[in-house]
């Protein structure tokens, strides 16, 4: 091989690979765009507690409103399992901002779409 043929493993300029299928479970799209999904955890329903506010803050949901879901220990079993009309009652019902809950239901919707979290980088989209 010579140093003309030989590719990054991740591309150009360091970035992860692009997405190619849905069902692939290492699926990363380029840094340059958002947003990018993860591997972990396997299931919708097996985010734990802290990786659901991890996922959340990327969406725009205050530190308040984290900081209740992590005080009612709201994971991904409760977030997926139920439907969305639950959830948004129960978070609604804990006090969490309207436009929180809204910003709450479209990031589970949108992760229910491709089956994994979908992180948005820095400060949500």
């Amino acid at each position: 091989h010579n140093a003309s043929s030989y590719q990054h493993p991740y591309g150009q300029f360091g970035d992860r690979p692009v997405m190619n299928s849905p069902r692939d479970p290492r699926i990363f799209v380029n840094r340059r765009q958002a947003p990018t999904v993860t591997s972990k955890p396997t299931t919708l329903t097996g985010a734990t507690t802290g990786e659901v506010c991890a996922w959340l803050s990327t969406h725009g949901v205050s530190k308040a409103s984290l900081d209740v879901i992590k005080d009612e220990d709201i994971d991904g079993y409760f977030l997926f399992d139920q439907s969305l009309e639950n959830v948004k009652n129960a978070l609604k019902e804990e006090g969490i901002k309207m436009g929180h809950v809204f910003r709450i239901c479209k990031a589970i919707e949108e992760s229910k779409g491709v089956g994994f979290l979908v992180f948005y980088p820095c400060c949500g989209k």
